[in-house]
């Protein structure tokens, strides 16, 4: 159970209202995740400033999600886990898909290239090698998109930290029990 119960007649100051605005039109719902770091108002609007500004960059919502699964299995992150396989479902990923970015793969070259680097990025907590660069350049990968790769697995660190931490309740179907180690694979 959570650590900071989530209270849902609770006001909030403006700036954070329109954060969490700005999160159910990026996401179509606000999610336990953004609700609980709604406690902290400066959080909230640094973490909804920092997603929205990657949002806008030049990696797809497919592959967002794809690195959000990727690094959120690396930190063994249930809550995210679940989240982000939900969501990459909704930009079209198989739960085949889904189990393949668990673990860094996917059928599409490009894709298997971000993973890959991503992954290489969460393990090494960035002290990512020559050979990482390599592939990822041999799949296309443009400096711009490394740069974003490297932004996101920074923000989903912070969210599998953050989700941990207080234990934040799982909003989402549990997709994380195949992925993270357990038996089932719930859909």
């Amino acid at each position: 159970m959570t650590r900071f119960p989530i209270d849902p007649t609770r006001r909030h100051d403006p700036e954070s209202a329109a954060a969490l605005r700005e999160v159910e039109d990026l996401m179509g719902r606000v999610p336990n995740f953004f609700k609980t770091l709604a406690k902290a108002p400066a959080a909230l609007r640094a973490s909804v400033a920092y997603y929205s500004s990657l949002a806008d960059g030049v990696l797809n919502e497919k592959e967002r999600e794809a690195i959000a699964i990727a690094v959120s299995a690396v930190n063994a992150c249930k809550y995210c886990v679940s989240a982000h396989a939900s969501r990459a479902m909704d930009f079209g990923a198989t739960p085949e898909d889904i189990a393949d970015f668990a673990e860094g793969r996917a059928a599409d070259p490009r894709m298997g290239g971000i993973l890959m680097f991503a992954r290489a990025v969460a393990l090494t907590n960035g002290k990512v090698g020559e050979g990482d660069f390599w592939a990822a350049n041999a799949v296309g990968l443009s400096e711009n998109e490394l740069i974003e790769i490297i932004g996101w697995v920074g923000f989903f660190t912070f969210a599998n930290m953050f989700a941990d931490a207080l234990d934040i309740d799982v909003d989402y179907p549990a997709f994380h029990k195949a992925l993270i180690g357990a038996e089932s694979f719930e859909l």
